[in-house]
């Protein structure tokens, strides 16, 4: 209390923004720790402390992979042997084995949806509903370090709708995933999954995917991600209109400016489809995608957090539509987006949070023009 006291004085030195860091962590508001001691690292001679409480404060959170990268980071940057000696004390349990086996997140959310999207990502059905859905993912070290190391990944999702049963899905995923460091700054991975998807029981598609994703610190305050992902699809007989490929990339740059963390982006999606036939009609579902985004979020008191974005999508469908009335035209269509979320740090594992999403797509064909809101609330565990 006296340290916020100071700060809220006007007081704004790295020890104190060290201080409500150590006090954050005692206390179990580990959010808020990690941000005064990202405050307190920007003073070069308390920077090798700081990162190293940072790895502290990233073990708490049950995020192994971060905790070495911070120990190691202090191991740089000190000359004090006993600082020193205990990072790498850290990373050499955490290489060892000594980390939970298993890394996983459950999470469980209700909510209602205005306007139901089938999982094509055509149109609106234009019916609204509620809705429960569930997640779980976890991922293991098959071999390897902490540095370099092959992981198995696994994951489940379930989404049932109350009455719109037609839509309710079901997907199961697995992969193998090589992650690691490259220099200082820089993580990475790549690898490859297979997942089975299923509409109200019945078989929907399976997908192979292949995916490479690196994220490197810039600066202290500025990182840059860049993905790619290529997708070869096989759906069931009933929705053969999907079969094909997808690929996709983009980019995302995360700063911190204050007690916010901004962050934008940039998404490319090319998609090679087989498109629906009928004797006098076509529809493709092959478009080109660009999608730019920007977010922001910061703490709004102890524990708790807001988040919030827009995103704009043009989508250009790569071949001709020929409709029921004889016309032919190609799809165009631009759809904006906004989430907001707040989050709620309810124990060191537990989390609860609550959504807003509204969608609003503008197509040059009437049939695909629609807006949606969506709202969920759930909680979340990770370990």
């Amino acid at each position: 209390s006296h340290f916020e006291a100071a700060q809220r004085a006007g007081l704004d030195t790295p020890a104190l923004h060290f201080d409500l860091g150590v006090c954050h962590y005692r206390l179990g508001d580990y959010p808020e720790a990690r941000a005064a001691f990202s405050k307190a690292a920007r003073h070069r001679p308390l920077a090798p402390l700081a990162h190293y409480n940072l790895g502290l404060v990233a073990l708490k959170q049950g995020n192994h992979d971060r905790a070495v990268a911070w120990f190691e980071r202090a191991s740089r940057e000190t000359d004090n042997p006993k600082l020193k000696q205990l990072a790498e004390d850290h990373v050499a349990a955490l290489a060892g084995g000594k980390q939970p086996r298993w890394d996983a997140v459950v999470s469980a959310n209700a909510g209602y949806d205005d306007n139901v999207l089938p999982p094509d990502d055509l149109s609106a059905t234009g019916k609204g509903d509620g809705f429960v859905e569930a997640f779980a993912a976890a991922n293991t070290r098959l071999a390897g370090s902490a540095r370099e190391r092959w992981d198995l990944d696994l994951s489940a999702y379930l989404l049932d709708y109350s009455e719109v049963n037609a839509y309710d899905f079901t997907a199961f995923r697995g992969g193998i995933h090589r992650r690691g460091r490259l220099g200082k700054a820089s993580r990475w991975q790549a690898g490859a999954a297979m997942d089975r998807s299923y509409l109200d029981g019945e078989g929907y598609q399976s997908s192979v995917y292949l995916d490479a994703d690196s994220r490197t610190q810039l600066t202290d305050r500025l990182a840059l991600r860049l993905r790619y992902r290529y997708t070869y699809v096989a759906a069931d007989p009933a929705f053969d209109y999907l079969d094909g490929h997808r690929n996709e990339g983009g980019a995302e740059a995360y700063y911190t400016a204050g007690k916010v963390r901004w962050h934008a982006g940039y998404r490319l999606e090319f998609n090679d489809r087989s498109g629906s036939h009928t004797s006098n009609t076509f529809t493709s579902y092959s478009p080109t995608r660009h999608t730019l985004l920007l977010g922001a979020g910061l703490p709004l008191a102890p524990a708790w957090r807001g988040e919030g974005e827009v995103r704009y999508r043009q989508s250009r469908y790569d071949e001709t539509d020929r409709l029921a009335n004889g016309s032919q035209v190609r799809r165009e269509d631009d759809r904006t987006e906004a989430v907001l979320r707040l989050r709620r740090e309810l124990t060191q594992n537990w989390e609860l949070t609550g959504e807003y999403h509204y969608t609003d797509n503008r197509s040059n064909i009437d049939l695909y023009d629609y807006q949606r809101n969506l709202v969920t609330v759930g909680v979340s565990w990770v370990r």
